[in-house]
């Protein structure tokens, strides 16, 4: 990740921690640190419009043994408000989940805000199923991808 896509992705992290009341303390810095190299934690996936960072996506893949599948999940998406309304969250979502289950994966999960009717009915168009005894924590599983 370039220093100018780190600090990029950095603002809008800061961005949707403020559109959902949070706060975040990820910067720039930690961006580089836990998605490359020899600390990397996560994958951050960017979408771009003439060079320009339009979203992003934060993952990681982890071993789930009690279903023993490796699993992607999907920590943080956001699209900046300019791009929103142009499918760019379907083909991350498209890319991301591909990707996964080319690597292994036998599911991907991601989780959001109950209220976040825009997500939640994105996640459900996009085949995702909740998980039982929740509203928003949404699965995707390799064979009914």
């Amino acid at each position: 990740m370039h220093e100018e896509d780190a600090m990029m992705v950095a603002s809008m992290n800061q961005k949707l921690s403020h559109s959902e009341d949070k706060a975040t303390r990820a910067d720039a810095q930690f961006f580089r640190d836990y998605a490359l190299g020899a600390q990397k934690l996560a994958t951050v996936w960017v979408a771009t419009d003439d060079n320009k960072i339009t979203g992003f996506m934060v993952t990681r893949d982890w071993a789930s043994f009690g279903s023993k599948a490796k699993v992607r999940q999907i920590d943080l998406l956001y699209i900046d408000e300019e791009f929103r309304g142009l499918g760019i969250a379907a083909d991350l979502l498209t890319h991301v989940t591909a990707d996964a289950f080319l690597q292994g994966c036998g599911r991907v999960d991601i989780q959001t805000e109950e209220s976040n009717e825009d997500s939640n009915a994105l996640y459900k168009k996009f085949g995702f199923k909740t998980k039982p005894d929740t509203r928003n924590h949404y699965q995707l599983f390799a064979d009914k991808a």
